[in-house]
């Protein structure tokens, strides 16, 4: 993401940016509805949709691949 613009072209609501907050920090599904202040239903509506899908996807894959390397740089210390 740059500028608040995903890799599709495409941005998403500010409801939906804290629902893909929450799912990236919160252990279930129903919690993250919660903290994002929105419905499970709603949240699982998110999900399916494709643009909020690769959101979702791109979002994990920052946060494992940030891991990642942060695992390798305590490894060389």
């Amino acid at each position: 993401m740059e500028n608040g613009l995903w890799e599709g072209g495409f941005t998403l609501t500010q409801k939906q940016t804290r629902a893909l907050a929450a799912l990236l920090t919160q252990p279930t599904q129903a919690q993250a509805a919660q903290k994002a202040g929105i419905g499970l239903t709603t949240l699982k509506r998110y999900l399916d949709e494709p643009e909020f899908q690769t959101a979702y996807q791109e979002a994990v894959a920052t946060v494992y691949k940030g891991n990642i390397i942060k695992n390798l740089i305590m490894d060389c210390q």
